[in-house]
């Protein structure tokens, strides 16, 4: 059976990624500019005319930069990402430990479903702020969806296999490939930086030796200063560590998982995974706002 998370989950998720993608955006054009402007700063035209002129197009540069420099603290994004993701998978953990409950009888079901409700809306007050960051990602649909429904009236045998494989499974997966996508980063922008650094020690011995009318040694050395900046905001290291422990603790969990043989032990299980990728997410949350 497919999964079908509540409107709720899909809009967070919808709106943590537009946020994202803003806010690395508008950092990567923001880098590109000082180092623009940097290796503009060397070049020194003979006419006055010329240095006019690449005085005003440098100023122009510094312009643009500031204005995407209080973009970014006026409408943050980061803050807004943040927020939407913590939504998301806060309503995710929430989703599954209602399904993987237990309630025989019809008004048991109706009770658990009532608790399910109002933990999404304690979950939506505590994450102030929320409102305004859904609004412009709107989705369709009740918030207890069939497939919840479903799930939540299902056998142990049911429950346990669609746990071990759509959350547990997926998790891993999913922590694994990321965890691999950032080590791979890392690399790369390491090869980037050393390269760039090697590049401005070249420079400055060439401009040394030969008096370059044309002096891009602080161009070259603000590329890496901007590179470095770079990789510090995506913080592919930290991210490669804390998804590779993440996920080698729901592997733990996961074999935990095939002794399971009562619905107790099933919620047992859920309440220690879906723990274990709360203090992912915690962590993450607390690394991205430092």
């Amino acid at each position: 059976m497919e999964v079908e998370y509540s409107p709720l989950q899909r809009s967070a998720s919808r709106a943590a990624a537009a946020a994202q993608s803003r806010f690395f955006l508008f950092t990567k054009l923001q880098l590109s500019l000082l180092a623009i402007t940097a290796f503009l700063s060397g070049w020194r035209p003979l006419s006055d005319v010329g240095q006019q002129r690449v005085s005003l197009l440098i100023a122009v540069l510094m312009l643009l930069s500031l204005i995407l420099s209080l973009a970014l603290r006026v409408a943050k994004f980061d803050d807004h990402w943040f927020t939407a993701r913590a939504l998301a998978e806060n309503v995710k953990g929430a989703t599954w430990r209602f399904i993987m409950q237990f309630s025989p009888h019809p008004e048991n079901a109706r009770r658990r479903e009532g608790e399910y409700v109002d933990e999404i809306g304690q979950i939506r007050s505590r994450l102030s702020g929320a409102g305004t960051v859904l609004a412009g990602h709107p989705e369709q649909g009740v918030l207890v969806t069939t497939w919840m429904r479903k799930m939540h009236g299902a056998s142990l045998e049911d429950k346990l296999a669609a746990y071990q494989s759509q959350r547990i499974g997926d998790q891993i997966g999913w922590y694994q490939e990321k965890a691999r996508y950032n080590s791979k980063r890392e690399l790369v922008w390491f090869g980037i930086i050393t390269s760039l650094s090697a590049c401005a020690v070249v420079v400055a011995l060439l401009h040394a030796w030969f008096l370059f009318s044309f002096r891009p040694i602080g161009g070259v050395a603000a590329l890496a200063a901007a590179t470095v900046a770079w990789s510090q905001a995506k913080r592919f290291s930290d991210l490669s560590n804390s998804y590779a422990v993440a996920a080698e603790d729901l592997r733990l969990l996961q074999a935990r998982s095939e002794l399971v043989r009562s619905p107790e032990e099933l919620e047992q299980l859920v309440r220690d995974v879906e723990a274990a990728i709360s203090r992912e997410h915690s962590i993450w949350t607390s690394r991205k706002r430092s």
